[in-house]
């Protein structure tokens, strides 16, 4: 069915709403009608991108993307509850994806970009999912300087060895052609126990063997008290000791004086990538 230009669901769609933006307006009318504007207009996906992107970065700033990834974004948001599970699977994501990714999506605003949901779990096997879906699942580091894929693999592995829980921070991006997503690996941690001076000291060694595996980065460390405060660093680890030793490296989303050129698919690909 066509609507045109001046039916009364045409005017609707295209009328800005009183107060806030109007989630009930149908998204694909307002984009056949040109209402859509890359944050700038009234539409439910506006709304969205306005959230995500702060004002230093604009209208400008959201076109870097493709509608397509917007979307896909936005719709994820929807479709993820509480428990960061996505209880009806929907094409937005691949099957396998949302398989694994069951329990650990989380739907956060702080990445200024088109994104499904990061996790910050030790039960997500990045590695692995990109050994088995290799178009499908490309790993990359979102920005230079930085280790390279291999390097964050190797660290992990090396916190395994040791006796530590690697924790992984991802956040997964759309393509606009929905055939897979880019998983930046935003931050590694590793958790060690340390109730005795022994254990703290073995805990630092082989925190500086992590960093001397991802590049001899020194890396954000503390020793952390209460379970509760393991817990929040690891939150599914099994060990339910009180003190523990954490070391973290992270990855840091540039200012917008710094982005100098947008992290679209085909740009992201050939960087430090997997």
């Amino acid at each position: 069915m066509t609507i045109k230009g001046n039916s009364p669901a045409a005017r609707e769609a295209a009328e800005p709403a009183s107060g806030s933006c109007n989630p009930r307006k149908p998204l694909a009318l307002a984009l056949a009608l040109g209402a859509f504007d890359w944050g700038a207009g009234d539409t439910d996906l506006d709304c969205y991108i306005r959230r995500v992107i702060d004002s230093s970065r604009g209208a400008d700033y959201a076109r870097r993307w493709s509608v397509g990834e917007w979307l896909a974004a936005r719709e994820c948001s929807k479709l993820v509850d509480f428990y960061g599970c996505m209880p009806k699977i929907h094409g937005v994501i691949p099957v396998w994806l949302a398989e694994a990714a069951q329990g650990h999506m989380n739907i956060t605003l702080d990445v200024p970009a088109p994104t499904l949901f990061t996790t910050w779990t030790e039960h997500i096997d990045w590695f692995e999912l990109h050994n088995l879906h290799p178009e499908e699942c490309c790993l990359q580091i979102p920005f230079d300087p930085g280790p390279t894929i291999e390097q964050v693999r190797d660290a992990v592995a090396a916190i395994k060895t040791t006796g530590g829980i690697p924790v992984l921070r991802a956040a997964v991006h759309p393509r606009a052609t929905l055939d897979g997503v880019d998983v930046e690996l935003e931050t590694l941690a590793g958790v060690w126990p340390s109730a005795t001076a022994a254990a703290t000291a073995s805990a630092i060694a082989a925190a500086n063997e992590v960093g001397q595996q991802i590049g001899g980065v020194t890396g954000d460390r503390a020793e952390i008290t209460g379970y509760g405060s393991v817990k929040r660093v690891a939150p599914f680890a099994d060990f339910c000791r009180k003190t523990a030793y954490y070391w973290e490296w992270a990855a840091r989303w540039p200012s917008v004086q710094e982005l100098t050129r947008e992290p679209s698919h085909d740009q992201r690909k050939g960087r430090n990538n997997a």
